[in-house]
């Protein structure tokens, strides 16, 4: 259990509120800045905690600091900001990843991102189909949402395990607040997608909370069993969650960290690495 654990360590150090300024930005012809977290405010005060920040934020606060020049807007249908200039250019995205990671490409709200120590963050122009498709993937799984009442619901979920080959269909999930010191209460995170399962009887599972992993501050909840198969050795749980027909599901936010509206589909499968 705990070298696969190390092992995907990277993907999810720590989301402290206590964020030391050694990330880094780069914005496609633009420049590079080093970030300093200290005073930067939260733009999604729903979603975040105090002291929790997104790579959304850091832009903002460059914005604000008149490093670069950015308007930007928060739109109720796609419940996410946009950027609509950047330097006075449009159709912007971004990729990131955290410590001993690797730049990836991704499908995430850029306000949704956790920001934390040691990341890096890279900026780019894109084109309006890239941007078009992204909203249009934010605005469906709002309106998932609001047709069930407001409640997250997850249409498929598959579970992939030695012995375990489960499809689940319009799963309600439901907050457990692992997370209260990065999240405000009530926000749906992908763990709570697992949680929600146990606690409608319909699977078993164990999560472990992990200080540190090999000297490095992790900070963060593990799925480390489902249905009694648990990690072991180099083989463990990973996931995905998105819109089916969208590509970079998969990407490297902590479980307990990732944000969810409703979307399509929420995948947990087996690894040995």
């Amino acid at each position: 259990m705990i070298v696969i654990v190390a092992i995907l360590a990277f993907a999810i150090m720590s989301t402290s509120n206590v964020i030391n300024p050694q990330s880094t930005i780069r914005i496609e012809n633009v420049g590079e800045f080093e970030i300093d977290p200290s005073g930067i405010e939260r733009q999604r005060a729903d979603v975040f905690a105090h002291g929790q920040i997104s790579i959304f934020d850091v832009l903002v606060d460059l914005d604000r600091r008149g490093e670069i020049s950015m308007t930007y807007h928060y739109d109720e249908e796609l419940e996410t900001h946009v950027i609509d200039s950047l330097n006075g250019k449009k159709h912007w995205w971004y990729q990131a990843y955290y410590d001993g990671g690797w730049l990836e490409n991704n499908n995430w709200r850029i306000d949704l991102f956790p920001y934390k120590d040691k990341m890096y963050i890279q900026v780019f122009h894109t084109n309006s189909g890239h941007i078009e498709a992204l909203h249009d993937s934010f605005r469906t799984q709002v309106e998932r949402r609001d047709a069930n009442g407001g409640t997250v619901m997850v249409e498929t979920v598959r579970i992939r395990a030695p012995g375990i080959n489960h499809v689940f269909h319009d799963v309600h999930v439901t907050p457990h607040d692992l997370r209260d010191d990065a999240l405000k209460e009530g926000t749906v995170t992908a763990i709570d997608v697992i949680m929600s399962l146990g606690d409608q009887g319909r699977i078993t599972y164990e999560t472990t909370w992990y200080e540190e992993i090999a000297g490095s501050e992790v900070k963060t909840y593990f799925v480390t069993s489902i249905d009694g198969q648990a990690a072991h050795g180099r083989c463990g749980y990973v996931y995905e969650v998105g819109e089916e027909n969208m590509y970079a599901n998969h990407i490297h936010i902590p479980m307990d960290m990732r944000v969810l509206t409703s979307p399509e589909y929420f995948e947990m499968f087996w690894i040995c690495l």
